[in-house]
């Protein structure tokens, strides 16, 4: 699954970096940075990339997602520098979908405040961020497989 998002993220974008442990991903031909963790969650990752990048605009995908497309994923970061605003987050049926957003470099501050005042709800810290709310109409491009199960179903 990760080698079919990281396909889709560098089309969309023009490269792609995993944040994990470069120990697990090594043999994946990926560049990977590690997590800079903690405990906390998913917002570490997005502080490891915004401390890691040299980009100003930044498309961050979970890699539980396998029917994102390129195609999905440029409308986003297409979108995301039209708005200008710090952050651009889908929201599907199901609510906001911040591990399929498009940041902003200068999130940083805000991301390193949350990680240090305890705010590691992903959904309430991309709030506080003003964020460009992006209206999916279809959910199936955000739905999560996190296990084999899920994949039997699909």
């Amino acid at each position: 699954m990760i080698e079919v998002i990281a396909e889709a993220v560098r089309e969309a974008a023009g490269n792609v970096t995993l944040v994990g442990a470069p120990e697990r991903y090594q043999s994946m031909k990926i560049p990977v940075v590690a997590d800079a963790d903690g405990g906390y969650g998913p917002l570490s990752g997005l502080f490891t990339v915004l401390n890691a990048t040299k980009f100003d605009w930044n498309l961050v995908v979970a890699c539980d997602m396998p029917r994102l497309t390129a195609r999905f994923l440029t409308g986003l970061l297409e979108r995301a520098r039209t708005e200008g605003k710090t952050c651009l987050v889908p929201q599907t049926s199901q609510g906001l979908e911040p591990l399929c957003a498009v940041y902003h470099r200068r999130a940083l501050p805000s991301v390193d405040y949350a990680v240090h005042h305890n705010v590691l709800k992903m959904q309430d810290f991309v709030k506080t961020l003003d964020p460009f709310i992006w209206p999916v109409p279809h959910d199936v491009f955000l739905e999560n497989w996190n296990t084999p199960q899920d994949l039997a179903i699909k």
